[in-house]
């Protein structure tokens, strides 16, 4: 596999780097700024990207699509318009990163995706923090969501992710909002200190929340709208 270690990859009109085809590259301590898109795993691709920074691309700072399963650790993504985009049947597994500053959405699973992230930090966006989307899933633990213009996290279309553990905090509007019949499981979840209520639900969403920590929200625990439904078992609201 290809070994890229302390270079500056830079303004390509396309991804700076790209691993597909079961690819297995090993970025590590690069700069990666101003390319369309930062890394693009694509096509079943893989490769360990880990302690570099992405920054200031173009659309996206990563992208992991058609089954590519990359392992990102450490890394410090920033100031794309969306940091992070898992789709088509993506996954991959996020560790330890520092994802902040979106022009938009922060990390955004759609279409099937269906990452693992532990231990990130996502914060200080200019929109929603977490938004999973049209049948995306993904498995969220022990990450800290705070500090977005918008929602720190949202599902919606049909969308199931898991989040458990997570600290989802700081944020103008609502913590957590499930609407247009997305589902997903929230577990164990410390959800304080939002603008707007903790969690909404409406317009067909259908969670499950199970011992959850919902506090200091200045519009409520919960607000369950038109056509909101679900489970909510042993919370503290």
């Amino acid at each position: 596999s290809a070994h890229c270690f302390k270079n500056e990859i830079v303004s390509n009109k396309g991804p700076g780097v790209v691993s597909e085809t079961l690819g297995e590259p090993v970025l590590t301590q690069n700069v990666i700024k101003t390319n369309a898109v930062g890394v693009m795993a694509t096509k079943f691709g893989k490769g360990e990207i880990t302690d570099n920074v992405i920054v200031n691309n173009e659309r996206e700072g990563v992208v992991v699509t058609q089954s590519a399963n990359p392992v990102l650790t450490k890394n410090r993504i920033s100031l794309s318009i969306v940091n992070v985009v898992v789709t088509a049947n993506g996954r991959g597994t996020f560790h330890d990163n520092y994802i902040r500053d979106a022009r938009q959405v922060q990390v955004l699973i759609t279409n099937g995706g269906n990452p693992t992230m532990t231990n990130n930090q996502v914060i200080c966006g200019k929109d929603e923090g977490i938004v999973c989307r049209e049948r995306g899933q993904g498995t969220f633990v022990n990450n800290v969501v705070a500090s977005h213009l918008g929602c720190n996290v949202v599902v919606s279309s049909a969308a199931d992710p898991v989040f458990k553990k997570n600290l989802i905090m700081g944020c103008l509007i609502e913590g957590v909002r499930v609407e247009d019949s997305g589902k997903g499981t929230f577990v164990s979840n410390f959800i304080q200190g939002n603008r707007g209520p903790g969690i909404v639900v409406q317009s067909g969403g259908m969670p499950t929340f199970r011992a959850n920590v919902v506090r200091r929200c200045r519009q409520g625990g919960v607000y369950v709208g038109a056509e909101g439904g679900g489970l909510f078992e042993k919370n503290q609201f």
